[in-house]
């Protein structure tokens, strides 16, 4: 299991992309599973599963199919691939 918090915060969009698809591929050939937090929803969306947290609860634990929801959130986002 990998994790990472914020990996991707203080990178152009181009670049989180790259970085991204990096896990992406790392996530399918080693089978492994890539926790990862962020504030960005664009990333979320690509992930199957997406837990919202506010205040430290979780508020959100299901797919990220349903991440438009979650955007009024304003939170923190944790996210497993």
């Amino acid at each position: 299991m990998v994790f990472t918090d914020e990996p991707t915060g203080n990178l152009d969009t181009h670049t989180a992309n790259e970085v991204f698809s990096l896990f992406e591929r790392f996530n399918v050939e080693h089978q492994c599973a890539i926790e990862i937090v962020t504030h960005d929803p664009r990333l979320s969306a690509r992930c199957p599963r997406t837990i919202g947290l506010t205040d430290s609860r979780v508020v959100y634990d299901d797919a990220s199919a349903d991440l438009p929801s979650l955007l009024t959130l304003g939170r923190q986002l944790t996210i497993k691939l």
